[in-house]
């Protein structure tokens, strides 16, 4: 995945934080990356999802937070920092960009999604 379709994912990723943070802190991450420009002069209101995402990264703010859905965005940024996003962790194929839009923190393909809650569901269901 390049270019336009991976900023838009990373748009997705960074909406999502932006809610999590919301319902966890009561903060916007509008208001965090505007507290970051105390510290860090290269970020801006307007910066792109790439440079905010190293920001975050840099500032290890995020880590302080251990939500759930939060542990999954930081693996998510952890993720595009190694250049391992947008990789299915168990059979290694490219997850397509409209299903990592609609879920910005998966780890699996629709596949092997799929079949992990097949998998999960009791039997006889």
């Amino acid at each position: 995945m390049k270019g336009k379709e991976l900023q838009r994912v990373k748009a997705a990723l960074l909406s999502e934080l932006d809610v999590t943070l919301q319902k966890c802190c009561h903060q916007r991450l509008k208001d965090i990356v505007n507290d970051l420009q105390i510290r860090y002069a290269n970020i801006k209101p307007d910066s792109s999802p790439d440079e905010v995402i190293s920001v975050l990264l840099q500032s290890g703010v995020l880590k302080t937070i251990s939500t759930a859905s939060m542990i999954r965005l930081q693996e998510s940024f952890e993720r595009i920092r190694m250049g391992t996003f947008g990789l299915c962790v168990l059979c290694g194929r490219e997850i397509s960009a409209k299903y990592l839009e609609q879920n910005p923190t998966t780890k699996d393909c629709s596949s092997c999604d799929r079949e992990s809650q097949r998998l999960m569901r009791p039997s006889g269901s």
